[in-house]
């Protein structure tokens, strides 16, 4: 196949030939910058069906797209200029995903034919870290998880959600590096390009950070963190975001998109009482909340012991990694260290993630 035909089968397919309608949907491709093909006969369809990124079809060849009966698949849309009930019956025929209605759908429909522009489908994974009590190591546990998945060839967006923690590009050995910081993006908001995003940002090979710069900003909208989220999930294998204990709206929104948040902390009797607090707000948020132990603490507390404690999953148990800290702390970042205490717990994390296989752990 060549290139051209690779993108031809990629671009997303305008079944109409309603041309008000028609003239609606090309203002939304051109916005979201992608061309489309626009197929005016239903039999023509068939071949670019499956390989196209998404398919609209008009309400006026509905009826004859269902008659093909063509596989199933996912991201078919019905776009209507008014709503229009007999079309549900033939769009179940066809398959759709959703029966759209101009104009009130076009954020929506712009936003997923965006997509398309990018080639992506916001298949990576967010997890959120999070410590349960000051210096739990949590930033330190989120670099390591960043580099270990870098490490085993997965593109990495690593996301400093703490305005007032040390910096994530410093715990990375970033800090010098030129690039976006969170202030350029304060007013982001709808969907952010992750090809650009990608490009914009420090990255330390497959692994990109955005942390803060040493200015005064100490917030960004809930609009901005959830734009780059979204655009992560779309460019990157996995998306980590460092979170600050404190949940304001901009923490509840990446708890809210991850798939699972990790609460970290030492295997310490106070630790466990700060945790505990914490952990009954993470839950009212996240979709599923487990927990990373250092220990076992100088009172004898285990993992088990603290997860049990706290009412939830121990992901790992993993002593303490001078080492890594040592290595954190001289600007090295987590990288030269494949081994050690903190590499073999992010790694345990990312295969119970299925993020990496046992050959790669």
């Amino acid at each position: 196949m060549s290139s051209s035909e690779s993108v031809r089968d990629r671009a997303p397919l305008l079944v109409t030939r309603d041309e008000t309608l028609l003239d609606q949907l090309l203002r939304l491709t051109a916005a979201a910058g992608v061309t489309p093909e626009v197929v005016p006969d239903p039999g023509l369809l068939r071949p670019a069906w499956v390989g196209s990124s998404l398919v609209v079809v008009g309400p006026d060849l509905a009826v004859a797209v269902a008659q093909l009966a063509l596989p199933r698949r996912d991201q078919v849309y019905v776009v209507l200029t008014e709503p229009d009930p007999a079309v549900y019956p033939v769009a179940v025929d066809i398959g759709v995903e959703k029966v759209l209605v101009l104009p009130q759908a076009e954020p929506w429909l712009r936003d997923r034919l965006a997509d398309a522009a990018d080639g992506a489908r916001a298949t990576g994974r967010t997890v959120c870290v999070v410590g349960g009590c000051g210096g739990a190591g949590a930033s330190t546990f989120a670099a390591g998880l960043g580099a270990a998945a870098a490490r085993a060839g997965l593109q990495v967006l690593l996301v400093d959600g703490d305005p007032l923690g040390g910096g994530l590009d410093l715990a990375v050995g970033s800090e010098d590096t030129i690039g976006v910081r969170w202030p350029t993006l304060m007013g982001t908001s709808g969907r952010v390009s992750a090809p650009s995003l990608k490009d914009a940002l420090p990255a330390h090979g497959s692994l990109a950070v955005l942390s803060w710069d040493r200015g005064d900003l100490v917030s960004v909208p809930p609009t901005a963190v959830s734009g780059v989220v979204a655009a992560g999930r779309r460019g990157s294998d996995l998306v980590v975001v460092d979170l600050p204990r404190r949940l304001e709206a901009s923490a509840q929104e990446a708890l809210l998109a991850a798939d699972i948040t990790y609460l970290v902390l030492p295997a310490e009797v106070r630790a466990v009482a700060a945790a505990g607090r914490l952990a009954r707000e993470l839950v009212r948020y996240a979709a599923r909340v487990e927990v990373v132990v250092r220990g076992p603490g100088p009172a004898g507390l285990d993992g088990a012991q603290v997860a049990d404690s706290l009412r939830l999953p121990l992901a790992v148990e993993m002593r303490p990694d001078k080492g890594a800290v040592s290595d954190i702390d001289l600007g090295r970042g987590p990288w030269s260290r494949g081994r050690g205490q903190l590499a073999r717990a992010c790694r345990t994390v990312l295969r119970q993630q299925a993020l990496v296989g046992r050959a790669a752990a």
